[in-house]
């Protein structure tokens, strides 16, 4: 086990700070306690990750991987057994965050609020779950904290005294946020939005600081989401002013986030004096937030639609022993914070890991330790046990297959409806995750899908577009381009008509509701904004998205001509322009293509791909010096750009740095290996500059190579799969006795299995052998099971219903193995458990599902097979912690093949006096019709 050294750290994270709001307010005196951090050590900026949102990133940041890996994929979740949605937990989470790691090392770590982090994790430290100080009721009456909100148990009541009800502010608390609040009406939502931010944030200080006091720790985490809340809540007020806000509204609200802020600051300067100088304090956000034109004025019309105000850079600030004063960091991304807690406690940083340590933040700058991978690490580390940790997405998925397939009681239409929308936005999310680090295949095999189950879904065509493009398959983007073309004008034309006729409802409110001062329906709002996005011509979009093909496919005339066509019409977004400046440089145009650079820059001066831009054509123009200077500005901006290394190293080379422009080429291939220009420069740099003629063939070579590669590539895109599920479901057992029970007239005998794992046969064994099958006869026998299903509907309903289960004492009854779990522990059960090969079931399951004309799940074979493998499990550990369930496995294989001996088997499991003969010849394994042998 690897052993750390006694540095303390204390990690503070700050949802959606930015340096743009911050950096006046250090240089107006408002940020005392940051500035003090910030001229102690060092800062910077910290790129984020696609999708900006809290809960992934905040995610990302505690364990220093892509969402692909940790398994959290949005702002809510479908409860497991898919008949609902809540606010998304850790549950789904499937690495090690930091402080698990630290618990398997023998340190002492304390989290606080982090997002998600409920129900609390069983840490060698306090932790403080993210549903801590949510009020939901008034501040007179009971307000329990829910279970699970802190570890250990023991430490919640006294925690929870540093609870703060928004009820509590008086006014002196709220003037510094809203000075006219004497004047105005204290009922007002954004009053009411504002206290309630501001009291969340103050609980969150009180348990932290509490925490820190009374509690040893080696490790610290204390997340705030308030500044995320003022500025999605108050920006659009905060100076100066924009034209369209009232000038009643500034004027209530426009100190508001500045406010919140400087309350920030002050919890801050509380905190790193109790942390003391001889702590390392890490200050960073998740991502940043437009302070200005940048912010769009009309969001998008779709969930989590507020992230669109999100900005890709947050900030980063650490102090402490060791790390220099008032140095700038660079390239640093939220990845990169685990590896630098992990390097800064002297431990290894997993290989595994998609982030780097920050070695650069010390003065002694030594290379990171490296294991292969902390999940590899045995030993308790504070993780929930496994049974209760799974995808809660695949697992409604796979419950919505049983439900199409009949096993489980229909949602409802609401219900299915907010899973089905959930589960939607969960995959779209990962597709993100997965364009962002550069999986385009893995994203392209959920994209297709949600855009051919929802095609007005516009979005889902555009990334799909995206991904084509970065794959290089030019021919199925030029398809997909099209069609969204064909879908956008068809969407158009309909939503326009469903506006036209909700004029009359629309009318009608504004006649009456809105006279009387009562807030739009949130389903009109939400209808009319959808409508409202589809309805607006999509010319310019299609237009842009025929461009980027021109441009793609070497068509450059045609390309051009259609940018400056966008052009006159407007088209100022900082994308447009530095595309339109791409295909200037192609054509030779370079100095037409340096001042689409710098117009983008004039509205976003931290724009990576226009300082790269500019570089690229300085180079051409022969300015190697603004080259140099535009280039590192991008590096700094966005380590990870490969590209932008290998410009920035051709710029140095001819500036004649050579020792600095080696190392830039070597950063360059460290990040891509395969990256023809930086090959072919290097080659150029060993030949021309350092007499290296074996390294300049070893490059050129190696360029050639790329370059072929890269076209063979480009013609041969292939989809990814995985092929690691397993085939084979666990062995089950329960943890009951039978001999423990001297009256077994109350047991219920149950077949359980997954669906088309043989359990209707096995009903048809024990209602041969003499058993009565608990059954309703209303589910006749089919193609799919010619002997029928003796089911009851009942059983399907378990869920939600349990008082039928008395009626079953005594009989045998069919329950599909997810389902178990709702049955109350204090029912005697004898549990007949069918286990079959998981490509068999999922065959069997689709020739049935296409029989019925369903779809059944959105899920590639092999994540089936992982998710329905999970829910067993998970099935499992109930049994085994259940004192009154007693579990017999019975492989479908064996049945069918020995039905004799599994007949005997089964009957001494039940109690021996049913008769195994008949049963054996209930048996026809003829209709075992899937098979992997």
């Amino acid at each position: 086990m690897h052993k750390a050294n006694d540095r303390r750290v204390l990690l503070i994270g700050w949802d959606a700070a930015d340096w743009r709001v911050i950096e006046p307010m250090i240089e107006q005196g408002k940020m005392p306690a940051l500035k003090r951090m910030i001229d102690a050590g060092v800062s910077g900026n910290l790129a984020t990750l696609r999708p900006a949102y809290s809960p992934m990133l905040w995610t990302s940041i505690a364990t220093g991987k892509r969402p692909y890996k940790h398994g959290i994929h949005g702002f809510i979740e479908p409860t497991p057994d898919g008949r609902g949605v809540r606010p998304v937990t850790n549950l789904s989470r499937s690495v090690k965050a930091v402080w698990n790691i630290l618990t398997q090392v023998g340190k002492t770590s304390n989290v606080v609020g982090w997002w998600p982090s409920h129900p609390a994790e069983p840490i060698n430290g306090v932790m403080v779950s993210n549903f801590f100080q949510r009020a939901v009721k008034p501040v007179d009456q009971p307000w329990p904290m829910a279970d699970g909100t802190v570890h250990p148990p023991e430490r919640a009541k006294d925690i929870g005294e540093f609870r703060f009800h928004p009820s509590e502010l008086g006014m002196e608390h709220m003037l510094p946020f809203i000075p006219k609040l004497p004047e105005m009406d204290q009922s007002d939502r954004r009053v009411q939005m504002c206290a309630k931010t501001l009291a969340e944030a103050t609980s969150i200080h009180g348990a932290a600081t509490a925490v820190m006091q009374l509690e040893s720790w080696d490790f610290m985490a204390v997340y705030h989401d308030a500044i995320d809340h003022f500025c999605h809540g108050f920006m659009k007020f905060h100076p100066p002013k924009q034209d369209h806000i009232s000038d009643e509204d500034f004027e209530r609200y426009q100190h508001v986030v500045e406010a919140g802020y400087r309350y920030h600051d002050m919890m801050l300067g509380a905190m790193m004096q109790l942390a003391g100088d001889d702590t390392t304090v890490i200050l960073m956000s998740d991502h940043g937030f437009h302070p200005d034109h940048l912010r769009p004025r009309v969001l998008p019309a779709e969930p989590a639609g507020p992230a669109a105000e999100h900005r890709h850079y947050g900030v980063f600030v650490a102090k402490g022993p060791g790390i220099p004063a008032g140095e700038r960091v660079y390239g640093a991304t939220v990845l990169d914070i685990t590896p630098t807690v992990l390097h800064l406690m002297g431990l290894p940083v997993g290989a595994d890991m998609d982030g780097k340590a920050l070695t650069t933040v010390l003065n002694e700058v030594r290379p990171p330790e490296v294991i292969p991978s902390w999940e590899d690490v045995d030993g308790p580390c504070g993780m929930h046990p496994p049974e209760a940790r799974e995808s809660t997405a695949d697992s409604a998925e796979a419950m919505k297959q049983l439900i199409e397939l009949g096993y489980v009681e229909d949602l409802g239409e609401d219900a299915e409806a907010a899973v089905r929308q959930c589960v939607r936005e969960q995959r779209y999310n990962l597709a993100q995750a997965y364009v962002d680090g550069g999986k385009y295949a893995e994203a392209v095999n959920l994209l297709d899908e949600l855009w051919a189950d929802w095609p007005e879904e516009h979005r889902f065509g555009m990334l799909l577009i995206e991904c084509f493009g970065a794959m290089g398959d030019l021919a199925r983007r030029r398809e997909a381009v099209e069609t969204f073309e064909q879908r956008a004008a068809k969407y158009g034309i309909e939503a326009r008509e469903k506006l036209e006729a909700m004029r009359p409802e629309l009318d009608a409110y504004r006649e009456s509701g809105e006279k009387a001062g009562e807030e739009m329906p949130k389903k009109m709002q939400a209808d009319l904004r959808r409508l409202g996005s589809l309805a607006q011509p999509k010319q310019s979009v299609t237009r842009w998205l025929h461009a980027t093909q021109s441009l793609m496919e070497g068509n450059l005339d045609q390309a051009l001509h259609l940018l400056e066509q966008l052009s006159t019409h407007g088209g100022e977004a900082p994308g447009f322009r530095v595309q339109l400046g791409s295909a200037l440089a192609k054509a030779g145009r370079h100095a037409d293509a340096l001042a689409e650079f710098e117009r983008t820059l004039k509205g976003d001066p931290d724009h990576a791909g226009a300082h790269l831009g500019i570089a690229t054509a300085a180079l051409e123009l022969g300015d190697v010096e603004r080259a140099v200077e535009h280039a590192l500005t991008s590096t700094e901006l966005v380590y990870f750009q490969p590209r932008a290394h290998a410009t920035l190293a051709t710029a140095l080379m001819r500036w004649n740095r050579i020792a600095e422009a080696e190392a830039a080429f070597g950063v360059a291939l460290s990040q891509a290996p395969r990256l023809a220009l930086a090959h072919e420069g290097l080659a150029t740099l060993c030949r021309e500059h350092l007499d290296d003629a074996v390294r300049a063939e070893k490059h050129e070579r190696l360029a050639r190579e790329a370059r072929e590669d890269a076209e063979l590539r480009a013609g041969q895109q292939r989809l990814a799969t995985a092929d690691d599920a397993p085939t084979t479901l666990p062995t089950l057992r329960g943890g009951g006795d039978r001999a423990m029970w001297t009256d077994t007239s109350d047991v219920i005998t149950i077949v359980a299995g997954l669906p088309r794992s043989g359990t209707s046969m096995m009903m048809q064994m024990l209602a041969a052998g003499g058993m009565s099958p608990y059954t309703d006869n209303v589910r006749a026998a089919d193609e799919d099971n010619p002997r029928g299903y003796l089911e009851h509907a009942n059983a399907t309903a378990l869920a939600r219903d349990t008082t039928w289960l008395p009626e079953a004492r005594g009989q045998v009854v069919k329950i599909v193995a997810q389902l178990l779990p709702f049955i109350p522990p204090s029912e005697k059960l004898l549990i007949v458990f069918m286990t079959r090969d998981l490509r068999e079931i999922i065959a069997s399951q689709r020739v049935m599902l296409d029989r019925l004309g369903k779809k059944g799940a959105a899920l590639e074979e092999q994540r089936l097979m992982r998710t329905l493998a999970k829910q067993v499990e998970t099935v499992g550990a109930w049994l085994a912690g259940n004192s009154n369930a007693k579990v017999l496995c019975v492989a479908y294989d064996d049945a069918t093949a020995d039905p004799a001996g599994t007949a005997a088997r089964v009957n001494e499991f039940v109690d021996g006096s049913l008769d195994a003969t008949a049963m054996a010849s209930a048996v026809d394994a003829g209709l075992r019709r899937q098979r992997t042998s």
